[in-house]
């Protein structure tokens, strides 16, 4: 039976592999060492990102972090790397800017740390979602309560 948080699941899942299709042309325009094009090509992947992030830090980490053993520690390193994706931005830019040769570097170090940010996420975060959370506690935090109810787990 597909549940509330499988469909969610597959849906994040969905949304990292168009994510990964986007990636590939950030790193097309830095195998052509044209670090304005991968800017431009990285914007894009971070705006589509953007609500995407919103659905998982708002729906997902409160969830897992409250229900699974080991969530918190979890949620608090996902949360980290959507930290530290926004700052590696932020220096890509400046980089790109001063048409620094280091944006090549750093766009690849960027590219190479979402992909792996998105494979945890569904290997870890996703997983334990799925397995661990029912019906009643992504219905109360969708209705705006991060508080999870008392649900008996299989």
């Amino acid at each position: 039976m597909t549940t509330p948080m499988n469909r969610l699941t597959a849906e994040l899942r969905e949304e990292h592999r168009i994510a990964s299709e986007l990636l590939g042309h950030v790193e097309e325009a830095l195998d052509r060492r044209n670090p304005r094009a991968a800017e431009r090509a990285l914007l894009a992947v971070y705006e589509y990102l953007e609500p995407h992030s919103r659905k998982e830090e708002t729906i997902v980490f409160p969830l897992v972090a409250e229900s699974c053993p080991g969530g918190k520690t979890a949620v608090a390193e996902f949360e980290q790397d959507h930290r530290k994706e926004s700052e590696l931005l932020e220096e890509f830019q400046g980089e790109v800017a001063l048409d620094s040769p280091a944006a090549i570097t750093l766009g690849r170090r960027i590219v190479a740390h979402i992909r792996d940010h998105m494979r945890a996420e569904d290997n870890v975060l996703l997983t334990l979602a799925d397995f661990k959370l029912g019906d009643a506690e992504v219905t109360s935090c969708v209705a705006g309560k991060t508080r999870r109810r008392t649900v008996a787990h299989s």
